[in-house]
């Protein structure tokens, strides 16, 4: 059986010119000839009587790479490095190499065929790398900005804060870009958020909205994007038409004892017929009479209600933390309030008003709030 006369050199375009002759003039030998390059192995240039041809040998497989009259030497090269990689990598760069054939043929640089043919395959970004390297999408900014803000403040306003932040994760800024966010994207969140819930509640997302984009303009510009841009424009593009009202309503005695005389006598309003418990109304007693704050009173803990040491008998005092007030000239001050004894049960004698609940005067401390230990 013929086989291919085989040479073996470093080819050149003088090598391709000269088999291309010979295919013309008819002067192709046997079976042919196999010019394997020494630059690339496995690179061979094959002459055959009716055509030449660039092929990649490999100990398992043979791979066109394409025609010898349209593919430069440095062509047949690059795609010959290409393929071995596919064939390494399990994928079959047939497909590709007819592509880069195609491009050669119709005069495209090799650079341009490659581009064509073999288009770099870029690996998805995870969300972990894109959170440390940037560039940070909307949600990406809310969540960093979060990790940064929350344990400076309060628990109470740490809720708060962030759910006034998680509201711009919508549809339109989840996986948009931080640098690619326009004053149209927080407009219509102002928008959406007023609509759905208040004016109140708009306000304060895009002032969470701008918080998270000043933290990210100063302290990580890289990762947001903000690299080439140093203007604040979310600071008098986007604006809420809302200023907080002082409350300077007092509420008078008379007012109170009304309203303390609807909620024991009626118990169920409003044609829902949900009746307020005992609870409801021991912490409203309480409220009217101690003038403690509504969270920080049913947020009050068994453990806080201490016997009043040197006190009326029975006296017990309830306490507050400085991190449960409201602060006091920006300083935080703990508060606590004497409570007299819980009075006795009426006589046998005696009898309890219609109406009134077991609960007034003086709630139990127990009843104020459920997680108490």
């Amino acid at each position: 059986m013929s086989t291919y006369t085989r040479e073996r050199s470093r080819l050149t375009a003088a090598d391709v010119k000269r088999a291309l002759a010979l295919v013309n003039g008819g002067k192709v030998t046997g079976r042919g000839i196999d010019h394997a390059d020494v630059a690339v192995p496995g690179l061979i240039l094959r002459t055959t009587p009716l055509a030449v041809t660039w092929l990649l040998k490999t100990r398992t497989s043979t791979i066109r790479l394409g025609a010898g009259a349209d593919v430069t030497v440095a062509a047949a090269r690059e795609a010959a490095t290409r393929a071995r990689l596919d064939l390494k990598g399990g994928v079959d760069p047939r497909p590709d190499l007819r592509v880069f054939e195609h491009a050669m043929k119709t005069g495209a640089s090799v650079e341009d065929a490659v581009d064509a043919a073999f288009p770099e395959s870029v690996e998805a970004q995870s969300d972990e790398d894109r959170r440390r390297r940037g560039p940070w999408q909307w949600q990406d900014l809310v969540e960093e900005f979060l990790a940064h803000k929350l344990p400076q403040l309060r628990p109470r306003w740490a809720r708060q804060f962030e759910g006034h932040l998680r509201r711009s994760l919508d549809p339109r800024l989840t996986r948009a870009p931080v640098s690619a966010v326009r004053p149209d994207d927080l407009l219509a969140l102002r928008d959406r958020v007023a609509e759905e819930r208040t004016q109140s509640a708009a306000a304060d997302t895009v002032e969470a909205c701008k918080a998270a984009l000043d933290w990210a303009l100063s302290l990580h510009s890289h990762r947001a994007g903000f690299s080439h841009s140093t203007y604040p424009w979310w600071r008098d593009k986007v604006r809420v038409d809302y200023q907080a009202k002082a409350r300077k309503h007092t509420p008078r005695l008379d007012e109170l004892a009304r309203t303390l005389f609807v909620a024991e006598r009626h118990r169920a309003l409003g044609g829902t017929g949900k009746r307020t418990s005992d609870a409801v109304l021991g912490a409203l007693w309480a409220t009217v009479l101690t003038g403690q704050r509504v969270t920080a009173l049913t947020g009050t803990r068994r453990a806080s209600v201490v016997p009043w040491e040197g006190g009326p008998p029975g006296w017990v005092v309830w306490s507050w933390s400085g991190e449960e007030m409201k602060k006091s000239g920006g300083e935080e001050v703990p508060h606590g309030l004497p409570i007299p004894r819980r009075p006795p049960p009426p006589s046998h004698g005696g009898t309890r008003p219609r109406g009134a609940s077991s609960c007034s005067p003086r709630p139990s401390p127990g009843s104020l709030s459920p997680a108490t230990p």
